[in-house]
């Protein structure tokens, strides 16, 4: 995967589709999938919703010390750290 989805239909497409095969996410209808695609504000609402609920369950992958700055200037997306790996505790 490329480094975004911004600017890239393609790379949203398949974004949405990796968090429904995973079964992260269940869209209301045919629509409402399509303006996941369409519409990059609402994905980056998904993806926000979901990192939260990550964030809460903790642990999580925390950026590393090369990704630090950036992560500062640009943000960062908490997601599961699904290798055991993450030094942070739920909540």
């Amino acid at each position: 995967m490329k480094e975004g989805y911004k600017k890239d239909k393609g790379q949203r497409e398949e974004v949405r589709n990796l968090m429904m095969s995973e079964g992260y996410v269940e869209f209301a209808d045919e629509a409402e999938k399509a303006k996941a695609v369409r519409n990059d504000h609402m994905l980056d609402a998904v993806v926000c919703c979901l990192a939260a609920a990550d964030y809460l369950r903790g642990p999580v992958v925390e950026p590393s010390k090369a990704e630090e700055r950036f992560a500062r200037k640009e943000g960062w997306i908490w997601v599961a750290d699904k290798t055991g790996n993450g030094n942070r505790e739920s909540h």
